[in-house]
Protein backbone atom coordinates (compact mmCIF):
# COMPACT_ATOMS: atom_id res chain seq x y z
CA UNK A 1 0.00 0.00 0.00
CA UNK A 2 2.59 2.29 1.11
CA UNK A 3 4.34 1.20 -2.23
CA UNK A 4 1.18 2.01 -4.06
CA UNK A 5 1.06 5.44 -2.63
CA UNK A 6 5.34 6.44 -3.57
CA UNK A 7 4.85 4.81 -7.41
CA UNK A 8 2.02 7.19 -8.11
CA UNK A 9 3.41 10.02 -6.62
CA UNK A 10 6.30 9.25 -8.34
CA UNK A 11 3.96 8.82 -11.74
CA UNK A 12 2.54 12.15 -10.50
CA UNK A 13 5.77 14.43 -10.46
CA UNK A 14 6.76 12.86 -13.90
CA UNK A 15 3.50 13.85 -15.67
CA UNK A 16 3.24 17.19 -14.42
CA UNK A 17 7.35 18.02 -14.94
CA UNK A 18 6.71 16.97 -18.67
CA UNK A 19 3.33 19.50 -18.53
CA UNK A 20 5.44 21.93 -16.74
CA UNK A 21 3.34 22.39 -13.75
CA UNK A 22 3.77 21.79 -10.22
CA UNK A 23 2.13 18.52 -8.22
CA UNK A 24 -0.71 20.61 -6.98
CA UNK A 25 -1.88 21.60 -10.12
CA UNK A 26 -1.76 18.30 -11.63
CA UNK A 27 -3.32 17.12 -9.06
CA UNK A 28 -6.67 19.92 -9.73
CA UNK A 29 -6.52 18.45 -13.07
CA UNK A 30 -6.96 14.99 -11.89
CA UNK A 31 -9.51 15.77 -10.07
CA UNK A 32 -11.74 17.78 -12.23
CA UNK A 33 -11.03 21.07 -10.89
CA UNK A 34 -12.57 24.14 -12.82
CA UNK A 35 -9.90 26.18 -12.24
CA UNK A 36 -7.51 24.89 -14.51
CA UNK A 37 -7.02 26.36 -17.61
CA UNK A 38 -8.29 24.49 -20.47
CA UNK A 39 -4.62 24.93 -22.27
CA UNK A 40 -3.65 22.66 -19.85
CA UNK A 41 -5.74 19.99 -20.19
CA UNK A 42 -5.27 20.03 -24.23
CA UNK A 43 -1.37 19.86 -23.20
CA UNK A 44 -2.28 16.56 -21.38
CA UNK A 45 -4.04 15.66 -23.80
CA UNK A 46 -1.82 15.69 -26.88
CA UNK A 47 0.97 14.10 -24.19
CA UNK A 48 -1.47 11.04 -23.86
CA UNK A 49 -1.75 11.01 -27.57
CA UNK A 50 -5.49 11.53 -26.75
CA UNK A 51 -6.47 14.78 -28.49
CA UNK A 52 -9.15 12.89 -30.24
CA UNK A 53 -11.11 12.84 -26.78
CA UNK A 54 -11.02 16.35 -26.65
CA UNK A 55 -14.28 16.64 -28.84
CA UNK A 56 -16.01 14.93 -26.06
CA UNK A 57 -14.15 17.43 -23.30
CA UNK A 58 -15.38 20.74 -25.37
CA UNK A 59 -19.59 18.99 -26.22
CA UNK A 60 -21.83 21.07 -25.35
CA UNK A 61 -24.64 18.64 -23.68
CA UNK A 62 -26.95 21.52 -23.45
CA UNK A 63 -28.11 25.00 -24.71
CA UNK A 64 -27.38 27.28 -22.04
CA UNK A 65 -29.98 29.65 -23.74
CA UNK A 66 -32.38 27.26 -24.21
CA UNK A 67 -32.07 26.71 -20.39
CA UNK A 68 -32.22 29.96 -19.82
CA UNK A 69 -35.62 30.27 -21.47
CA UNK A 70 -37.36 27.48 -20.09
CA UNK A 71 -36.21 28.96 -16.73
CA UNK A 72 -38.04 32.54 -17.11
CA UNK A 73 -40.56 31.22 -19.41
CA UNK A 74 -43.29 31.04 -16.63
CA UNK A 75 -44.56 34.11 -16.03
CA UNK A 76 -45.70 35.21 -12.55
CA UNK A 77 -48.83 35.31 -11.74
CA UNK A 78 -50.42 38.69 -10.02
CA UNK A 79 -51.90 38.47 -7.05
CA UNK A 80 -56.25 38.25 -7.32
CA UNK A 81 -56.49 40.94 -4.75
CA UNK A 82 -59.09 38.13 -3.17
CA UNK A 83 -57.53 38.53 0.13
CA UNK A 84 -57.87 42.41 0.00
CA UNK A 85 -60.93 44.20 1.48
CA UNK A 86 -62.65 47.07 -0.12
CA UNK A 87 -63.51 49.47 2.26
Amino acid sequence: MIFEYFFQRILQKRFAARLGVSVPTYQKLESGSSTVNIGLCVSALELLERSSDLDSLLAENESLFEKFDARNSKKRKRATGRNLKND
